[in-house]
């Protein structure tokens, strides 16, 4: 009697087999995305980051994903898989290139780090005008030596300075105020020589000429909300005012000059979000009226 061995399981056993697979496959993939190396892919990272979170007992960094030792190029993703930066490490430390990107990809950012310190020429381009310079920096060991700063439309230098001693030293420099008013200053031996300045918790702007304060005016930060003046100090209405002592904004609000209450932080985001009334690109002013 001939003895039939069958080395292939019928049709029938095909589907069944498959069934039988299933959960071993998820569990596998679970596996992978939980515990594997977000390098491997960036859903990986994703997953690991944005979705599902670990909790670790201090053998990675702040992320949450990269080891604390990890010797290469890291990089991350944002929760759209778009990536974010990529950026070179020694032993856990920032050393060798990294670069920044946006969305659509383009290169924001680019710079180069020693030893976890910022070292040689930094470059940044224009957020809006993807491809457009609009600064470049050089670095020696994590401290400025010279900026240099360009125009989004016309790409011409408008600014270009050295620092000395960690400070403004010498030339011409960019200097923002609260994130949407730039202004050209010039300095000479480490102080301000032409230009505007913040006077500090006054909310007033001084201009500068040979090194001498000439003129006082109203910061434009101080009035992002609008409000009436009186001799040139607030009267009525809302202002946003630097805070000196705790070197931040805050939203005062005032009747016949004097404060009759002060907002928070969260309070200015709010209103700003709420009301819209104030376009920073333009740095228009909008009056609103008092509660």
């Amino acid at each position: 009697m001939a003895l039939s061995i069958r080395i292939f399981p019928g049709r029938s056993s095909w589907p069944l087999m498959v069934l039988r697979a299933v959960p071993a496959v998820v569990l596998l993939g679970f596996l992978v995305f939980r515990y594997g190396n977000p390098q491997w892919h960036r859903y990986i990272y994703i997953f690991q980051v944005h979705i599902v979170p670990r909790k670790y007992k201090g053998n990675v960094d702040r992320t949450g994903v990269r080891p604390k030792d990890f010797t290469g190029v890291w990089v991350d993703w944002d929760r759209q898989g778009n990536k974010r930066d990529e950026t070179e490490y020694r032993g856990g430390v920032k050393h060798g290139r990294a670069i920044r990107y946006r969305a659509d990809g383009s290169v924001s950012w680019k710079g180069n780090y020693e030893r976890g310190r910022l070292h040689g020429k930094v470059t940044k381009w224009w957020w809006w005008s993807p491809g457009v310079k609009s600064e470049e920096i050089h670095y020696v060991h994590g401290y400025r030596e010279k900026n240099t700063w360009w125009d989004e439309e016309d790409g011409n230098v408008i600014a270009e300075g050295v620092f000395r001693n960690h400070r403004r030293w010498e030339g011409t420099f960019v200097e923002k105020f609260c994130g949407f008013l730039d202004v050209v200053n010039t300095y000479k031996d480490g102080k301000i020589w032409e230009g505007k300045k913040h006077g500090g918790g006054d909310g007033m702007l001084q201009t500068f000429r040979n090194g001498v304060v000439v003129a006082t005016e109203p910061d434009i930060r101080a009035f992002s909300f609008g409000g009436t003046l009186k001799d040139g100090k607030p009267w009525r209405g809302r202002f946003e005012r630097w805070d000196n002592d705790n070197k931040r904004f805050v939203l005062k609000t005032y009747r016949d000059g004097v404060v009759v209450d002060v907002a928070t932080d969260a309070d200015i985001a709010a209103q700003q979000d709420a009301a819209q009334q104030y376009d920073r690109g333009s740095s228009k002013l909008i009056a609103v009226p008092l509660p």
